[in-house]
């Protein structure tokens, strides 16, 4: 097993003929209901939220989940709660193992969760963009309680999906509390180009998006999609 060098925040493991390993994690502290928290959010919620975040990494790869852990700083109160909310997030074929807090009493919530992946060698789809490629937004960055409102519309599994099948799709990413503008560049920089981002995008590319709200994508010819998201031109590789 072979470790392949990536600018994401992923971990990517050449298996050989088995294919490639693709590892995502995120954490979550603060927001929850216990005495501690910043935002007050249902448990459910946040188990769900703080999933999302690793599986989309994995799916915007090219894989597909094959197992996944749960690191919660949390008590059993809040616990079940929380891996209600993960198992939520995941297909219900996807193990989950789980290790929560026994022994201190924990007045804020956290959680911790890794998905790991797997797909052929020639369905990654890292570091496949090329120059010229027009570069897209599909969604607005969102983060707390904007997530929370009751006409949010946040990116999905669905939505890469969608974005995966479209022909002229070459690499997608999820944008996270890093801003569009950052993770244009790590787009970039795993294909060897750079960025000339618009100034005229119509969307904040330095706000964070939160629970990875939404993602950019580098097509190599103007498109005209309908996932259910708006669509933003932010730039061009070059």
């Amino acid at each position: 097993m072979k470790q392949i060098d990536s600018p994401r925040d992923i971990l990517l493991f050449d298996l050989g003929a088995a294919g490639v390993l693709v590892s995502a994690v995120d954490s979550c502290g603060g927001i929850g209901l216990l005495a501690c928290d910043t935002l007050r959010v249902d448990p459910e919620t946040v188990g769900e939220y703080t999933a999302r975040v690793a599986l989309l990494e994995v799916l915007a790869a090219g894989a597909l989940p094959v197992f996944a852990s749960a690191a919660i700083s949390s008590g059993p109160d809040t616990a079940g709660a929380l891996i209600s909310g993960i198992k939520k997030a995941l297909d219900a074929s996807v193990p989950l193992s789980v290790s929560t807090e026994k022994n201190m009493p924990t007045p804020m919530t956290a959680l911790g969760v890794t998905v790991t992946g797997l797909c052929a060698k020639g369905d990654l789809r890292v570091a496949r963009a090329k120059k010229g490629d027009i570069l897209y937004c599909a969604g607005l960055p969102l983060v707390g309680a904007e997530t929370l409102a009751p006409d949010a519309i946040l990116l999905g599994p669905a939505h890469l999906a969608a974005l995966l099948s479209c022909p002229t799709v070459r690499s997608l990413i999820p944008v996270g509390s890093a801003g569009i503008a950052a993770e244009a560049g790590v787009l970039a920089t795993e294909s060897n180009l750079t960025c000339a981002l618009r100034p005229d995008a119509g969307i904040d590319i330095a706000k964070s998006a939160g629970p990875s709200t939404c993602a950019l994508f580098a097509a190599q010819e103007p498109v005209s999609l309908d996932i259910g998201l708006p669509i933003f031109k932010i730039g061009v590789l070059k």
